[in-house]
């Protein structure tokens, strides 16, 4: 008899890669909480709020003003500009909820300056007499505290002398410039509230001190 082939097996298939899935990660964030504020302010200056559940803020109130802005935000610490002149409870609103603090924060207002120092140039011999720098000022808020006077040698406050403080609540102060070297130096005065809050003047003139003149060549007689 003829041989038979032999039966044939079931078609071959690819291969087929094994299902290896995929994880999925769910984060519950809780509701937002305030433990604390960092006390009182002055205009321009930064409120820390610490707490939790603080991150992705999308307000931030103060006595229900909005901040002018938000300036860092983590889980635990939301740092704000305050808007000026508002006061009162903080409220703090993120994705999940708001909460409001229990304490109430203030934005103290900073002193101002009515009558700067005279920016008239002054040029004096050495030892002369100078004439005094006054400025006049209000506290903004508390009671004036003290004036700081200081002096450099080109109209900037970067590397600045301090050359005298006056601590008094009086609204006028006055410093009256050293002659002692020669040489030419501006002014300025920094005006500091019992809040902690500080206005800076403007610069005065030039105070010029001069040189002697020294006569080397004795008049012929």
């Amino acid at each position: 008899w003829p041989q038979q082939p032999p039966p044939k097996g079931p078609p071959a298939s690819a291969p087929v890669a094994a299902n290896t899935g995929f994880d999925i990660t769910v984060e519950c964030v809780g509701d937002p909480t305030i433990s604390g504020l960092s006390g009182s302010g002055c205009v321009g200056g930064q409120l820390v709020i610490s707490g939790n559940n603080l991150i992705g803020a999308t307000a931030v109130t103060v006595g229900g003003t909005a901040v002018s802005s938000i300036v860092s935000n983590t889980n635990t610490v939301l740092t704000v500009v305050p808007a000026p002149g508002s006061t009162g409870t903080v409220a703090v609103t993120t994705p999940v909820n708001s909460v409001t603090s229990v304490a109430t924060y203030t934005v103290n207002a900073l002193p101002t300056i009515s009558s700067h120092p005279s920016n008239g140039t002054q040029t004096i011999c050495l030892n002369g007499a100078s004439t005094a720098l006054s400025v006049t000022a209000a506290a903004g808020s508390g009671t004036i505290q003290n004036y700081q006077w200081f002096s450099n040698t080109s109209a900037t406050t970067v590397g600045a002398t301090l050359v005298a403080t006056h601590t008094t609540a009086a609204t006028t102060d006055t410093y009256t410039p050293l002659t002692t070297a020669v040489g030419i130096l501006y002014y300025y005065v920094i005006v500091t509230n019992s809040n902690g809050c500080t206005e800076t003047s403007n610069f005065t003139g030039a105070i010029d001190i001069n040189a002697p003149v020294v006569i080397t060549i004795p008049p012929s007689t």
